[in-house]
């Protein structure tokens, strides 16, 4: 089976959600939005291609001018393969680009949010809400307001953290986050972004440490329900780790 990967060049690394992925049988396809331009062409072709689509996180904002070439191939990538039932799990960034894409809206948050962050499920006794309700890292300036007729799965005090469309599942919070993970966000500009937001460095990934068995597992949970309940496929373990 193959999952495409959309990614930036220093945000490749799918961490939990790629190993929950892998050892179900999955290999992966990567596409840089950086490189739009090499890609562009065969949307198509990449789709017919894909058993699933992987968008990750990113630094970039949907609306800034200088990236606009790029956020627009990646949301046709997404409105083809939703129209064409390929499922879709956006993190983050990309699932502020599936909200774009299928005619929502991202825009500033108010106040950024991150760090280890409490997820209310809108339905806390339905499969969905047992797997996003929790505490989830988070890292994202921006929100998003959800296509209409999705169905919002989970939010915070500050956000929506999820909705479904389809065979389309967008979550702002980063279950892939492992400690390697977060140690590279919060390196260079991402360690001052953390000091201006009044998250010390330290302490996020020694809470990180603290939580990435829980996380890892939870993870696992969420790969396996999206898999199940969303794309309508096995999740049968194929390998382990």
């Amino acid at each position: 089976m193959r999952a495409l990967l959309v990614a930036n060049i220093c945000d490749a690394d799918s961490g939990f959600v790629g190993q929950s992925l892998r050892m179900r049988g999955y290999a992966f396809t990567e596409v840089l939005r950086e490189h739009h331009e090499q890609w562009v062409s065969r949307i198509s072709e990449l789709i017919n291609q894909a058993d699933l689509v992987l968008s990750l996180g990113s630094s970039w904002s949907a609306y800034w001018p200088e990236v606009a070439p790029s956020v627009e191939a990646e949301a046709s990538l997404l409105c083809l393969a939703h129209k064409q039932g390929v499922p879709i799990l956006g993190i983050c960034f990309g699932a502020q680009m599936l909200a774009h894409a299928l005619g929502g809206r991202v825009f500033p948050a108010l106040q950024p949010e991150i760090g280890w962050c409490s997820v209310q499920a809108s339905d806390p006794q339905s499969p969905a809400g047992a797997v996003l309700a929790g505490e989830w890292m988070q890292w994202h300036g921006d929100t998003f307001e959800p296509p209409m007729n999705s169905e919002v799965l989970a939010h915070s005090d500050r956000a929506t953290q999820a909705f479904r469309l389809g065979k389309s599942l967008a979550i702002q919070f980063h279950p892939e986050a492992t400690e390697s993970v977060v140690s590279q966000w919060s390196a260079g500009q991402g360690q001052c972004e953390l000091i201006g937001a009044g998250v010390d460095p330290h302490e996020l990934l020694a809470l990180t440490r603290a939580n990435v068995i829980d996380a890892q597992e939870r993870c696992d949970g969420l790969v396996s329900w999206f898999l199940t309940d969303i794309a309508g496929r096995s999740t049968s373990h194929k390998s382990t780790y």
